[in-house]
């Protein structure tokens, strides 16, 4: 009797473990990619790019025309390193309240920039500011090889009273499924907040997603 309880025990214990261990970390090849929007500046998206290149991760960063003008260098490293650049407006847009001609003209410029200084290679991704665009305007886009883009999860890195490094992680690691997109920022389009949170958030996010959910990363583009 004794000999047969301990098997039931440890058939359970088993079962938990596995049970465990399939809620915590999915079990297969996850893909997930994390995006950075507003940038580049000369503080923020460079630091971000350094945690990038020692963790050897490939990232996707949507850029306003206005910083992509200013600092053509970081262009040029992001495209060197392997990350994919990607459409944001020129000055941040909210496309709501544009006329057409001010949306074409905004994303045109800006898609100049990333052309000149990443050639070839260049992607038509682009992402509405705020993620406001209508489906008019969408449509357009579309008819002239834009793949427009928004994101799975906002763990909102830009709301500086309610985002220290832990909470921007925490709001990441929260996410489950495969071929996800991450929104973060690598620079304050209006040049007036920081972002240091989540330059110390992303080491935790890209570890633990790598290492504890057994996420690979990958560009935007490479999500179906």
């Amino acid at each position: 009797m004794l000999k047969k309880c301990l098997v039931l025990l440890c058939i359970c214990a088993g079962m938990l473990f596995f049970s465990t261990c399939k809620k915590d970390r999915p079990i297969g090849d996850f893909r997930i990619a994390l995006t950075f929007d507003d940038g580049p500046d000369p503080v923020y998206t460079i630091r971000i790019l350094d945690i990038l290149k020692q963790k050897n991760v490939k990232a996707t960063f949507f850029v306003t025309g206005y910083h992509a003008r200013l600092f053509p260098s970081i262009i040029r490293r992001m495209h060197d390193e392997g990350h994919l650049i990607g459409n944001h407006t020129f000055t941040h847009l909210y496309l709501p309240g544009a006329t057409t001609a001010e949306m074409l003209s905004e994303v045109q410029r800006t898609q100049n920039i990333i052309n000149r200084y990443s050639g070839a290679a260049s992607s038509y991704l682009f992402r509405p500011p705020y993620g406001y665009i209508s489906d008019e305007q969408k449509h357009l886009l579309k008819n002239l090889g834009y793949r427009v883009v928004k994101w799975d999860v906002d763990p909102l890195d830009y709301d500086l009273a309610r985002s220290t490094p832990d909470a921007i992680a925490d709001r990441v690691l929260l996410l489950r499924g495969n071929n996800k997109m991450v929104l973060m920022h690598s620079a304050d389009y209006s040049d007036l907040q920081s972002r240091e949170n989540t330059v110390l958030a992303l080491p935790r996010i890209i570890d633990e997603l790598r290492n504890k959910y057994n996420y690979s990363f990958i560009t935007v583009d490479q999500i179906p």
